[in-house]
């Protein structure tokens, strides 16, 4: 008789890729490019965000931050399950 646990797959170890599964990795070159981009674009945005607003009001900071999430969300909207 087959036991309960023999019947059941065993999941993927980390370097194991399943069928048709593709992995994307980058080279350590384009890596620290991409993380030099990354941190440009973290630092800048303080200076753009109170560049945009000219010390306007509350609500007008609101619907830039609404926008900017909301175009972050659709970005990464692909890799929701």
């Amino acid at each position: 008789s087959e036991t309960p646990a023999e019947g059941l797959r065993q999941p993927p170890r980390a370097n194991q890729k399943e069928k048709g599964e593709r992995r994307f990795m980058l080279g350590p070159a384009a890596a620290v490019v991409v993380l030099g981009m990354v941190t440009v674009l973290w630092g800048s945005q303080h200076s753009i965000i109170k560049s945009t607003l000219n010390g306007e009001d509350q609500l007008e900071a609101a619907c830039l931050n609404f926008v900017r999430f909301s175009l972050a969300a659709a970005c990464f909207s692909q890799w929701l399950p």
